[in-house]
C-alpha cells in the first residue's frame, strides 16, 4: 500500500512540475528568439544609416538602392528568419505637399521599417523604424512623380504593405510597398512617351483588388505629381446554386450576371447550375440567372458578401413548358415512308444540337424546349434535307419532310478494234441515245471511249460510217456498273 501511495505521490509531483518546466523552457526559448529577431533588426537599421543616401533604397524599387525587400537568414539553431526591409520615399508638408499641388518634388525623405518573423509565420519578432535624409539641399527636378494609395473595401481605411508594381512605362519595372498610411510614393519617375503609358498593379497576401483595378494606368508629367487610388479587400467566398422546383441543383448548361453599382456586370457560365467562387470580391450584389429549358429568375437576387465570410445563394428557376413535334419522312418520288432517317435539330435561340432518327415507321416524336429549329435530315442514298419547324408551348407541330434520291447513274464503254488483227481503233466517232440523252465522242489511242453518268435506262450506241450512223447496238445502264458495247471491224 505504502508504495502505492509514493508512485502516486510521484506522479502528482511530476504532473504539477512538466507544466511549469515546459512554460519556463517556452518562456526562455522566446526571449532568446527575441533577443536574437531584435539583434537582427539593429544590425540590419545600422548598415542602412551608413550606406550613402542616394544607394538606400530596394533593388528594383522606388527609392531604388542596393537592399533587398524579403530575404531568410539561417540562425545559430538551424531555424531560419525572414527579414523584410520597406523603404519609401515621404513627402515633408513643410515645404508644400505633392497631393496638393505645392510641392513638385516631395521625395524629402526616406523611411525605413525593417520587420523579422520566423520563415512562414506572420507574427511579427522585432521591428526597427527610421528616418534617413540627404545631407545637401534637394536635388533638381528630374521627372515626374506617381503616389499609389491602397484603401480597403469601406474606401476610407489604408491598407500598408501593400506591393506596387509599376510594370510598364519609361521608369518601369519598380516595386514598393505602401506605408502606415496606405501610400506608396515614386519620385522622379521618367516623363511619359505617350498617355498612360505607366501600368500600375496591386498585391498582398490574403488580398485582392477591386475587380476593376487588377491594373491601373496613369502619365508621368515632368514637375507634376500624379496620385492613383486603389481598394483592396481579403476576399469572400461566394457559392450560387440554381434549382429546380424539388430542389435539386439544376444539371443544365447555366448562365448567372453578377452585377454592382460600381465595377459593373460580370456574367459567368457552367455546365450546371452549380457556380463556386473561392475569391470573390466583398460588396454588394445584384445576382440574375438562367439555365437551359428553364425561364430565367426575372427579378435580381441582392446579396452581401462581407470580406473574409462566405455566401451562399439560392435561386430557383421555373422549367418551360415544352413543345412536340410529331415529324414523319417519306421517299420524294415514290411517296412510300422513309424510316431511319438521320434527324439532327438545332435550337436557333440558344445552339443547343439534338442528334436522333425516325424509327421504323418513319416517325419521329419529341418534346423541345419552344424555339425555332432547323432540321438536317440524311440518308443512305438521298440527298441532304433542310428545313425550319418553329415549337409552341404545350402545343404538338406536325411536320413531314420529303427526301429525294440521288440519281441512279452507270456508264457506257464503247470499244473499237480492227477484226483483222485486234488491234484499237482509234478516232472512232461514236454516238450514245436514249432516254433524252445523245452524245458522241471519239475513241482514243486505246481504241476506247467513255459515256459517263448516265441515268439507268436503256440506251442505243451507234458507229459513224462514211455517211451515217452504222451498226446500232442495244445496252442497259444499270446503277453504279458499267457496259462495255465493242466495235470489230
Amino acid at each position: 500500500m505504502e508504495v502505492v501511495i509514493a508512485i502516486g505521490l510521484i506522479v502528482l509531483a511530476f504532473a504539477t512540475v512538466m507544466p511549469l518546466y515546459f512554460s519556463i523552457t517556452n518562456y526562455v526559448v522566446s526571449n532568446r528568439e527575441r533577443s536574437e529577431s531584435n539583434n537582427v533588426a539593429s544590425r540590419d537599421m545600422e548598415r542602412l544609416r551608413s550606406t550613402p543616401y542616394d544607394k538606400v533604397g530596394l533593388v528594383g524599387g522606388n527609392p531604388s538602392g542596393i537592399f533587398v525587400a524579403d530575404r531568410d537568414e539561417t540562425r545559430a539553431d538551424g531555424k531560419q528568419f525572414h527579414i523584410s526591409t520597406r523603404i519609401s520615399w515621404v513627402d515633408d508638408p513643410m515645404d508644400g505637399t505633392a497631393a496638393a499641388g505645392t510641392d513638385p518634388m516631395p521625395n524629402d525623405f526616406k523611411s525605413v521599417r525593417i520587420t523579422v518573423t520566423n520563415k512562414g509565420f506572420t507574427k511579427v519578432l522585432a521591428e526597427e523604424t527610421s528616418n534617413i535624409a540627404r545631407a545637401s539641399e534637394e536635388p533638381p527636378i528630374s521627372g515626374g512623380n506617381i503616389i499609389v494609395k491602397v484603401f480597403l473595401a469601406d474606401g476610407v481605411t489604408p491598407l500598408s504593405d501593400a506591393q506596387v508594381n509599376i510594370t510598364t512605362g519609361p521608369s518601369s519595372p519598380q516595386s514598393g510597398w505602401t506605408q502606415t498610411d496606405g501610400t506608396a510614393l515614386f519620385a522622379e519617375m521618367t516623363p511619359s512617351v505617350t498617355a498612360g503609358d505607366y501600368s500600375i498593379a496591386v498585391s498582398k497576401n490574403g488580398y485582392i483588388p477591386r475587380p476593376d483595378q487588377v491594373i491601373l494606368t496613369t502619365t508621368v508629367v515632368f514637375g507634376q505629381t500624379r496620385t492613383v487610388s486603389f481598394i483592396m479587400d481579403q476576399p469572400g467566398h461566394l457559392t450560387v446554386r440554381l434549382k429546380a422546383p424539388g430542389g435539386a441543383i439544376i444539371d443544365k448548361v447555366s448562365q448567372i450576371t453578377v452585377s454592382n453599382v460600381v465595377t459593373g456586370d460580370k456574367t459567368y457560365d457552367a455546365n450546371s447550375g452549380y457556380f463556386d467562387f473561392l475569391a470573390f470580391f466583398p460588396g454588394d450584389y445584384q445576382i440574375t440567372a438562367t439555365a437551359t429549358s428553364y425561364l430565367p429568375s426575372g427579378s435580381p437576387v441582392t446579396v452581401t458578401l462581407p470580406s473574409n465570410g462566405t455566401q451562399v445563394v439560392d435561386i430557383t428557376l421555373q422549367p418551360i413548358l415544352n413543345g412536340h413535334l410529331d415529324l414523319t419522312t417519306y421517299d420524294n418520288e415514290t411517296h412510300a415512308l422513309l424510316p431511319n432517317t438521320s434527324v439532327k435539330l438545332t435550337n436557333q435561340s440558344n445552339g443547343q444540337v439534338f442528334n436522333t432518327s425516325t424509327n421504323g415507321s418513319a416517325k419521329l416524336l419529341m418534346d423541345l424546349e419552344p424555339a425555332t429549329y432547323t432540321m438536317d435530315l440524311s440518308h443512305d442514298t438521298y440527298q441532304p434535307y433542310t428545313a425550319m419547324v418553329t415549337i409552341t408551348a404545350s402545343v404538338t407541330t406536325t411536320a413531314t419532310a420529303y427526301l429525294l434520291g440521288y440519281p441512279q447513274v452507270g456508264s457506257i464503254r464503247v470499244k473499237a478494234k480492227r477484226s483483222s488483227n485486234g488491234k484499237a481503233r482509234a478516232n472512232v466517232l461514236v454516238r450514245v441515245t436514249g432516254g433524252g440523252y445523245d452524245q458522241q465522242g471519239t475513241t482514243d489511242s486505246n481504241g476506247e471511249v467513255v459515256f459517263s453518268n448516265l441515268v439507268k435506262g436503256p440506251y442505243v450506241v451507234y458507229r459513224w460510217g462514211s455517211y451515217y450512223w452504222i451498226d446500232p447496238q442495244n445496252s442497259t445502264v444499270t446503277a453504279g456498273n458499267e457496259t462495255v458495247v465493242t466495235y470489230s471491224f
